[in-house]
């Protein structure tokens, strides 16, 4: 896709310098010209290619490489159009246009924001520019994206998921007959729609009816997830295997949203709750004649309910509904108007983002008096605006921008400081009057430093002007690519400080759109110094000259970007598993941890016996689902808790209140609270923070959990509370822990297991997800065992649990 991408670059730079090359001629081009043009596409792509951020996401497994390929696809693409335009059959190109960008839809909607430059690229060649029609142009194109982004990707599958429903639940259909009543009406429309257009002779319809027919096509590839979720496959993030799952996932409902239009502030004032849109799932009903006697989430427990109970009734029948999941009741939260704002910038409610907003709007009061009383202060617009110009738009891309093209301090992440994360240009002056010294000692340099003298910017802004100078119309329909991509992602995507890791990556887009620049660059040296020598002689030196741009970008990204004999993160995820016993459990959190463990199962088939448990996701019901399933060589997780217990908005929270002080035996409070189906709650209550679990001694030693020579230090039970990290408040004596759904799952999984799978923690997840287990942790490798052996301090020596040399020694060494 990378490879692609650059030819495509090529192929579209040469386009522009051909159109500079013929202005104010017909004739055809010279050699000098030609050579002019190529090397402008040469050095253009080339620069592009070993810029920093498109270098990064040519080597990482990342949608972004494919994102930039249909990126350069389509424009490239109009530019196609564009020469064949006044041709009979060109709309061809218009239509391929709309397929691939239905394709791209399900790899990054990255893509449309190549819309606003292609409609500019339809009207130049089409009318007479006017500044009138300029600015409806791009009002058009806002208006496509918006059909496209807000109604088509949603819409089609929000309205097949309605379809669904009310065929599955009014009118008593099998699952998947609405969805595919709801298709079958769009492609009746759909070719009502041609045959219309054909018969009235309306060729502007019938091309727009082709458009969203190819548009849907490209879309329908979406379709895959549905298909390979209904499979099971190991790895099934969101589980969406109908219409009505597809749509939770598309609309990214568990990552939430940000206000973009008008919205909160930080320290808005919540006024009250309300209900959010309910969940609908999947249930299976058994019923005897009319009569409902069971209700199942999943249909293997309706069939095992009909072969239990033939004899006791009649005519069991099951039939599936869809019914609601999670009501999601108080979901939402209703702010105080008069604490909102047009265009709201800083509105994460977290502490540390708080005052990372207030660093850089440069806020110092929090509270107003007014008639003697103290009240919350509004940020002003203005320091609304200071945020975004200096933070989302000066650090978050303005910073990515010259570490493209003037040159990046280091690798480290960036939060605001003068030592990690800027940029930096090579030249001594400058960047220690922004930065200060940056001379460090020899043995403190990184790879990640990485210099270009201001040259590749330099160059870019010479194509600048002289395309605006000489080819105004293409020169503007570069800069909506450049904006749309840069700038107006950094409006949507709304970031708040500091983001977990570096951004970069969303712009790639942009820096692709400067690269134009880069390589027009080249053809406006060749225009200022053919005056003085020989053309062809001009052409190659200008070429020459400018090829020194990418290859300093080469010479100074090769050692931190080149990925050959990386295998770090593969050895760790190898390390990990084989910390392991054979079929153990081993509790993850979050994705760097889990997803090259899932690498190693899922590619290269590594320890397939172990299950991988991400605390993470185990707050959802379909990844229990998944945990309670085969996979690979792995057995199900010992789950006992039904879907009726653990759907979604259902014992999403525990809270432990520390009534009663005795700690309590985990097996009676798991009995009494959890699998209790009828107790369809939220909030899971319990009244104690302390736990007790017993141990079976003859398991322990059998399954060689503890050594022969560690038996006289078996505890007859674990004995543990939940950690201080997990509190919530205290409320007089009483200390009142929550704790999420994932620990109720854990706490599951610990009781049924009953020592007889080995149960690991990598040692990379933190105190707080141990659940206060760590003083009964083992080192064996890079992830901690539970054992029944409470380590003393002195094994401890402040460390995380006790170390086995001996399994030790053997797991690290051989």
């Amino acid at each position: 896709c990378s490879s692609f991408t650059i030819l495509f670059l090529f192929w579209s730079i040469t386009i522009f310098a051909k159109k500079l090359a013929l202005i104010k001629t017909d004739s055809e081009l010279s050699s000098s010209k030609t050579i002019a043009i190529f090397g402008s596409g040469i050095v253009g792509a080339l620069a592009y290619t070993f810029s920093d951020t498109f270098w990064f996401s040519a080597v990482e497994g990342e949608v972004y490489a494919m994102s930039s390929f249909f990126t350069a696809l389509v424009f490239w693409a109009i530019l196609k159009w564009e020469s064949v335009s006044d041709e009979n059959y060109s709309y061809r190109w218009i239509i391929l246009i709309t397929f691939l960008v239905g394709l791209s839809i399900g790899v990054h909607l990255l893509n449309l924001l190549t819309v606003p430059a292609m409609v500019l690229v339809i009207y130049f060649k089409k009318y007479k520019p006017t500044t009138k029609g300029i600015v409806y142009s791009i009002l058009l194109s806002f208006v496509i994206i918006g059909f496209i982004m807000w109604g088509l990707v949603p819409g089609l599958v929000k309205y097949s998921s309605v379809f669904e429903r009310v065929f599955v639940n009014s009118f008593r259909t099998p699952f998947n007959v609405g969805t595919i009543v709801y298709f079958l009406i769009i492609a009746g429309l759909l070719t009502w729609g041609f045959i219309y257009s054909e018969k009235k002779k309306k060729r502007l319809l019938n091309i727009i009816m082709l458009s969203l027919t190819f548009i849907i096509i490209g879309y329908s590839t979406f379709l895959i997830l549905v298909i390979r979720s209904n499979v099971n496959p190991p790895i099934d993030e969101n589980s969406p295997d109908d219409a009505v799952a597809l749509l939770s996932y598309l609309n990214r409902e568990q990552y939430g949203s940000n206000p973009l239009v008008y919205g909160e502030y930080y320290n808005t004032p919540i006024l009250k709750t309300k209900d959010g849109k309910p969940v609908y799932v999947k249930n299976y009903v058994v019923r005897n004649n009319d009569y409902v006697v069971g209700s199942y989430f999943h249909k293997k427990d309706a069939e095992d309910f009909v072969k239990a109970n033939t004899d006791k009734y009649d005519n069991l029948r099951i039939r599936g509904e869809y019914v609601i999941g999670d009501p999601r009741k108080n979901a939402e939260y209703v702010f105080d108007g008069n604490y909102c704002t047009l265009f709201p910038r800083m509105w994460n409610r977290e502490q540390s983002r708080i005052n990372a907003y207030k660093h850089w709007a440069d806020i110092r009061e929090d509270f107003d008096y007014v008639n003697g009383q103290q009240i919350p202060r509004k940020p002003t617009f203005g320091e609304n605006l200071r945020f975004f110009f200096k933070y989302q738009m000066g650090y978050m891309y303005g910073r990515y921008f010259m570490w493209n093209f003037v040159g990046r301090q280091n690798i480290n992440q960036g939060f605001g400081g003068k030592f990690t994360g800027s940029w930096i240009s090579g030249i001594k002056f400058i960047d220690e009057a922004r930065l200060g010294p940056q001379d460090v000692p020899e043995h403190m340099k990184t790879k990640g430093r990485n210099v270009y003298f201001f040259l590749p910017l330099i160059l870019g802004l010479i194509g600048v002007y002289f395309q605006f100078k000489k080819d105004f119309p293409n020169a503007f329909i570069v800069l909506w690519l450049f904006i749309m991509t840069g700038i107006a992602i950094g409006v949507y995507l709304n970031m708040y400080a500091y983001q977990p890791r570096e951004r970069d990556y969303a712009f790639a887009a942009s820096f692709y759109a400067f690269a134009f620049w880069i390589g027009l660059g080249v053809y406006s040296v060749y225009e200022l110094i053919k005056k003085y020598f020989n053309k062809n002689i001009a052409a190659i030196v200008s070429t020459t000259a400018c090829l020194s741009v990418p290859a300093i970008m080469f010479a100074q990204n090769y050692d931190d970007h080149n990925r050959s004999n990386r295998y770090l993160t593969r050895e760790i995820a190898k390390a990990y598993l084989d910390s392991c016993e054979p079929n153990a459990i081993l509790f993850t959190n979050g994705d760097n941890d889990t997803f090259p463990l899932w690498y190693m199962q899922e590619v290269e088939g590594y320890r397939t016996d172990i299950r991988i448990c991400n605390l993470s996701l185990m707050g959802t019901d379909w990844y229990i689902d998944q945990l309670k399933r085969q996979a690979y060589d792995g057995k199900p997780v010992p789950i006992k808790m039904t879907k009726e217990m653990y759907q979604a908005g259902y014992r999403d929270l525990l809270v432990a209140f520390n009534t009663i002080k005795e700690p309590q035996d985990l097996q009676r409070v798991m009995n009494e609270i959890m699998y209790n189906p009828s107790n369809h709650v939220r909030e899971t209550r319990v009244n104690t923070i302390s736990f007790t679990l017993p141990v079976n001694k003859e398991q322990v030693i059998a399954n060689k959990t503890v050594q022969l020579k560690d038996t006289s230090r078996i505890v007859d039970q674990l004995v543990w509370r939940i950690p201080d990290g997990n509190m919530n408040y205290t409320n007089g004596q009483d200390t009142i822990m929550v704790v999420s759904k994932a620990y109720i799952a854990m706490m599951d999984i610990l009781v049924n297991n009953n020592w007889e799978r080995p149960i690991y923690y990598v040692s990379t997840t933190g105190e707080e997800s141990f659940f206060g287990l760590s003083k009964y942790f083992q080192v064996e490798g890079l992830a901690y065992r539970l054992v029944p052996i409470e380590a003393n301090p002195y094994e401890q020596r402040g460390l995380i649990g006790r170390v086995n040399s001996d399994v030790l020694y053997n797991n690290v060494m051989n």
